[in-house]
């Protein structure tokens, strides 16, 4: 949840730059648009970092097969019985 959270945060912050900023020749940030662009930043990375251990970690979205999927579902478990 953490790492969809994190996205859609980070698409608002990218909607609301690209569009105060459109169509004005001189545009000028204000210091409220550069602390979200600042924020943004290590959002988006930390979302990356949670997208990559959904993956690589948990196999989530990959089909994995024999011994591959064997680890994938003692993951599973573990991180269940973590939340528990």
């Amino acid at each position: 949840m953490a790492h969809g959270a994190l996205n859609f945060v980070a698409a608002g912050v990218s909607t609301y730059a690209v569009l105060s900023r459109r169509k004005v020749p001189s545009f000028t940030p204000s210091r409220v648009s550069i602390l979200l662009s600042v924020l943004a930043l290590p959002g988006v990375a930390l979302s990356a970092a949670l997208g990559g251990e959904l993956v690589y970690g948990k196999g989530i979205g990959v089909q994995r097969m024999g011994h591959a999927l064997d680890e994938k579902e003692q993951g599973m478990r573990e991180s269940a019985s973590k939340v528990a």
